[in-house]
């Protein structure tokens, strides 16, 4: 069940994990294996704590500063200012990390979002409508580790739900779906104007991958998963 990606696509080697991901606009992805991981790196960058918020498989995408205390919702966009650093980020343990970045004009603070994707907010919309926050489509877009279709068996009626959002070339069986969702939303964003060049894939199998969380391996192995990813996007190293 191997997929080929568009040839232009930019599929980050497994080497890479741990290092982070520079946007062309200043802006830098990276994700944490184990998010007691981000402690430290925010107290080592000078960072405040990384923003976050209750994350439950919708298509809600909300700005920061919240209007609230960890509103519900699944995405976080903002305006990364100059010399005012900030970390948005999102917990994943198999679902897609998203970061991305519009680029800005010259000495303007640069739009950027974070995006938390299981294939329920991926059939909600959740991508659609981050393709719309900022009136137009994203300079740049970064995907972080998730399980690969090749490790997740699903019912057919997942496939029902991501087609009904656009997708295709789901891989099936009479009573089974395989579901890649790196891929899915790799294709999404090209048909929806993202230049492939512009999108970068950390290809690494969150349930084949051990020192990663994943919720399904956990599930097969009857463990409690208690651990998950954190992904950040942030300004700490360069300003727009």
């Amino acid at each position: 069940m191997n997929l080929a990606f568009h040839p232009s696509v930019n599929l980050l080697a497994p080497e890479t994990l741990n290092e982070p991901f520079v946007f062309k606009s200043g802006l830098q992805a990276q994700v944490f294996s184990d998010a007691e991981d981000s402690k430290a790196w925010s107290l080592q960058s000078k960072t405040p704590s990384v923003v976050t918020a209750k994350q439950c498989h919708s298509s809600t995408i909300v700005n920061w500063p919240f209007l609230e205390e960890a509103p519900n919702a699944d995405g976080i966009a903002t305006f990364f200012k100059h010399n005012e650093f900030l970390a948005l980020g999102v917990y994943t343990a198999d679902c897609l990390p998203i970061c991305l970045s519009w680029r800005a004009p010259l000495d303007e603070a640069c739009p950027g979002m974070v995006v938390h994707a299981g294939w329920k907010g991926f059939a909600k919309g959740i991508l659609r409508e981050s393709l719309g926050y900022f009136q137009q489509a994203p300079t740049e877009v970064f995907i972080g580790p998730a399980i690969f279709g090749s490790s997740y068996e699903c019912g057919l009626e997942v496939a029902a739900a991501l087609e009904r959002e656009g997708c295709s070339q789901i891989q099936k069986t009479s009573n089974k779906c395989f579901p890649d969702l790196q891929w899915l939303a790799t294709a999404f964003f090209i048909e929806s104007g993202v230049q492939p060049k512009d999108i970068s894939v950390m290809r690494v199998n969150t349930y084949s991958q051990s020192e990663l969380p994943s919720y399904r391996r956990s599930c097969h192995l009857g463990h409690t998963q208690n651990r998950r990813m954190l992904t950040v996007l942030s300004n700490r190293k360069s300003s727009c």
